[in-house]
């Protein structure tokens, strides 16, 4: 569930970074950052999960992504809320 959340977090930060470009600034770089933690959720979780997030908008208008994080386990669960289809 943390783990969905951090990279929801991410993802809107992106779309944010996007959005906030302008096509006619010329040759530049932008870099974004984000400490995530429970702290950061609302409402607050307690987790031992922490993680950073770097994001760099290049001039060629490429991404780069550098998502760091510690604390989480693997899970076979599901981290999608969408009800399982039903095969017949």
């Amino acid at each position: 569930m943390i783990r969905s959340r951090m990279i929801t977090a991410v993802g809107a930060g992106l779309v944010a970074v996007l959005l906030a470009c302008s096509k006619d600034e010329g040759p530049q770089s932008e870099v974004f950052t984000a400490t995530l933690s429970g702290a950061n959720e609302v409402p607050a979780k307690t987790t031992n999960a922490t993680g950073t997030a770097k994001v760099t908008v290049n001039s060629d208008r490429t991404l780069t992504v550098d998502l760091a994080v510690t604390g989480l386990t693997a899970s076979a669960g599901r981290s999608s809320r969408r009800p399982r289809s039903r095969e017949r």
